[in-house]
């Protein structure tokens, strides 16, 4: 572990810092990038674990960590900078007001209370407009794609509705546990929290689309995955995403039950001293989530 952060750590923060959450693949381009401009030249998408650890045992001391999860559609690993501690200053370091924030958290009630975990650009434009104050048509269409372009929701044009995405999963993961309570679970496959997903009709369980695909996509026979059930599964099972190779189910991921203990939102002297690290400052929203409520 270095004593210090050196250039190369410092311009890998400077991506996340600047940007918040890059998928899997883009983090290791950037790694890459950063090694070949500062050093060492030779280093390999293999050291990116042991390089990202470094840089976050001199984040934890300013309540930040990069910290990675994924999508629920596809499984697709994302990694966020993510802020573990909240106090009251942090209402404030965001660029959404307490309208737009409003209407974000509006917008997960909808789809957490869905009981496929999405909900129509129409139903959220409506719910915009029933809050006090109200959220115009035009409003509500522009939050919807900010907050996409943020990767706060997801949106899938073919069947048109939206998803929490990876960076609210990642980020407000206590906040949605806390919140939600019983209303959200964790998948019987992966033990991670599943919103969008399938429930058995039988039972509580309810398993990602991801780990849908992954435990039933060659078989036919498909059954609960509780023992105490093993009703048969009457879903469609998706496929996976062409190209896509996704981890063992096994395989234990930051979000599921071992990241529910640790918290989703920074004080903005933490934020400012991440970005004294690495000369710049993102927008963050769910520093403000959990003080909305």
């Amino acid at each position: 572990m270095p004593a210090h952060l050196t250039n190369t750590h410092r311009c890998f923060l400077q991506g996340f810092v600047s940007r918040s959450i890059l998928s899997d693949l883009e983090t290791e381009k950037l790694f890459l990038d950063c090694c070949r401009q500062y050093g060492p030249r030779d280093a390999h998408a293999g050291q990116l674990a042991s390089f990202m650890k470094d840089i976050n045992s001199k984040l934890t001391p300013l309540s930040m960590e990069i910290r990675r999860g994924q999508d629920e559609e596809y499984g697709r690993f994302f990694f966020a900078l993510v802020n573990l501690h909240q106090d009251e200053a942090s209402k404030l370091a965001t660029d959404f007001d307490a309208k737009e924030l409003g209407f974000f958290k509006r917008v997960m009630d909808l789809i957490i209370a869905s009981d496929e975990g999405v909900c129509s650009s129409m139903d959220l434009v409506n719910a915009g407009a029933a809050l006090q104050p109200p959220v115009s048509v035009a409003e509500a269409n522009n939050l919807l794609d900010r907050f996409s372009a943020d990767k706060w929701l997801t949106f899938n044009k073919d069947e048109g509705h939206y998803f929490l995405g990876a960076r609210t999963l990642i980020e407000l993961l206590p906040h949605l546990r806390e919140v939600y309570g019983d209303t959200v679970v964790d998948c019987e496959l992966c033990s991670n929290l599943v919103v969008k997903g399938q429930r058995c009709d039988n039972c509580p369980v309810k398993v990602h689309l991801h780990c849908a695909a992954r435990m039933w996509g060659q078989r036919d026979e498909r059954l609960c995955p509780n023992p105490r059930c093993q009703a048969p599964w009457a879903h469609v099972v998706p496929e996976l995403e062409a190209g896509f190779q996704p981890p063992p189910l096994a395989s234990a991921v930051v979000g599921g039950r071992q990241g529910a203990a640790r918290g989703a939102s920074a004080s903005s002297s933490s934020r400012r001293s991440a970005a004294a690290a690495a000369s710049s400052q993102p927008t963050r929203l769910s520093q403000r989530v959990r003080h909305a409520r």
